[in-house]
């Protein structure tokens, strides 16, 4: 018996967690055995769909590149024992699970993102799994409670199989305190009909939906960017509506993601300024306000309407994002419509003194700033005005951090800067 079982009501009547909840003289269930819970877990999401083929796995995916490529130290679970697609998602076709004796070992992605797959178990792509109900459990249930992970995760993000079967209740319920639950729709009323059933599968486990995420809403044309409607859409966007369920995302069908997808690369990697890329920002961005301690040290952004005009300024020195927030030679303002950098113009700042440039930026009709680093005093001064400060941009054109804010891409680092108040980056 495990050391964890001291903690458990059934400890006295020989409970062992391979039979937890299955003797008349356990008082627990599988769930609520301490042996079973997957240890120092922060944050688990599910990411579901009432029916397959919509894309949840590849927004599964790129939720978690996402949320570790903001500093967050995660691990992606495939639970999608017959269609298993994050391995080649990932890149990582091929590779096998590893044992320690009494562990599964995940596969690394990246430094911060670690994964887990039926796919790592079987002997080749092309096999078939064909099991029934309580095998297909047991296997999701031992990847659940026997993956050692390496030390805590920030989050967990569980690519459930698709409907509300078996499968995705037994791992709903097997992952203890689950911090919510991403739902994955394509525009045509047959897929949404199952996604209120997979909203009504939520609520009937108490499970928070954190959000909504449209997917084929459109096609981006892979060269100029744009989004045409050959087909329906706005499905998720009216289910939205009507559920009170936040819209996360909507997502083109992007040449870039399928190109991505076959290779096993991140599609912010192929092509970080495309309309899908912009959507999986604003998804991570949306998650990340829903939960707002997911990521360490990270503040999540405000929103920004899909469509919302804003004037943001980027302090500049010799082209790139200048560290220090009173020392730059210029500012860049950029007009967004939202979506969009529509208009640059740089601007020679006035002489720096205490308190000048915030009025300035005021006084220019400047809504964001993303500086590096900033006094608390013109921090203050901005915010108080309304003005959204993002902070810890070190490197980057200004186009590239404009880009990266209105699509979701850049969340607020650092604490405002004191060494330098009243002659550096504070007073200013």
């Amino acid at each position: 018996m495990s050391d964890t079982c001291s903690s458990c009501s059934s400890a006295t009547a020989g409970c062992d967690p391979a039979t937890c909840g299955q003797t008349s003289a356990c008082a627990s269930t599988p769930a609520g055995c301490p042996a079973n819970h997957p240890q120092g877990i922060s944050h688990p999401i599910l990411v579901l769909s009432g029916k397959g083929g919509v894309g949840k796995s590849t927004v599964a995916v790129q939720l978690a590149r996402g949320l570790a490529r903001r500093g967050a130290r995660v691990g992606i679970l495939d639970a999608d024992v017959h269609g298993p697609s994050v391995p080649r998602l990932l890149g990582l076709s091929g590779q096998r699970h590893e044992n320690n004796g009494t562990h599964v070992m995940p596969i690394q992605s990246s430094e911060r993102l670690a994964a887990v797959s039926i796919g790592f178990l079987m002997d080749d792509c092309d096999t078939a799994v064909i099991w029934r109900g309580p095998a297909k459990t047991g296997a999701i249930k031992q990847l659940i409670q026997q993956t050692d992970w390496g030390g805590p995760l920030d989050c967990l993000v569980v690519d459930l199989p698709p409907g509300t079967g078996d499968e995705a209740l037994a791992a709903a319920q097997l992952i203890p305190s689950v911090a919510g639950a991403v739902v994955v729709t394509t525009p045509q009323a047959v897929a949404t009909d199952d996604v209120r059933r997979s909203l009504a599968f939520c609520t009937k486990l108490g499970i928070k939906v954190l959000g909504i995420v449209e997917n084929y809403a459109g096609y981006a044309c892979p060269h100029c960017h744009q989004v045409s409607r050959p087909f329906q859409s706005g499905g998720g966007e009216r289910l939205a509506q009507l559920t009170g369920v936040p819209l996360l995302a909507q997502l083109p069908l992007d040449p870039c993601v399928v190109q991505a997808g076959d290779m096993g690369s991140d599609p912010m990697e192929i092509a970080p300024l495309s309309p899908a890329v912009v959507g999986f920002n604003r998804m991570v961005d949306g998650v990340h306000r829903a939960l707002p301690d997911l990521i360490p040290g990270s503040t999540p952004l405000p929103e920004l309407p899909m469509a919302t005009p804003a004037l943001i300024a980027v302090p500049i020195s010799n082209g790139q994002v200048d560290p220090h927030f009173g020392h730059c030679t210029a500012f860049a303002l950029l007009e967004t419509d939202g979506q969009r950098i529509v208009q640059r113009r740089d601007l020679t700042p006035p002489k720096h003194e205490p308190g000048v440039l915030p009025r300035w930026l005021i006084s220019q009709g400047v809504r964001v700033v993303i500086a590096g680093g900033m006094g608390e005093r013109a921090q203050q001064m901005l915010e108080q005005a309304g003005v959204v400060v993002v902070m810890g941009a070190s490197t980057g054109t200004p186009e590239e951090l404009a880009f990266r804010y209105i699509s979701g891409g850049l969340a607020s680092q650092g604490s405002a800067c004191t060494a330098h108040e009243g002659h550096g980056c504070g007073g200013h």
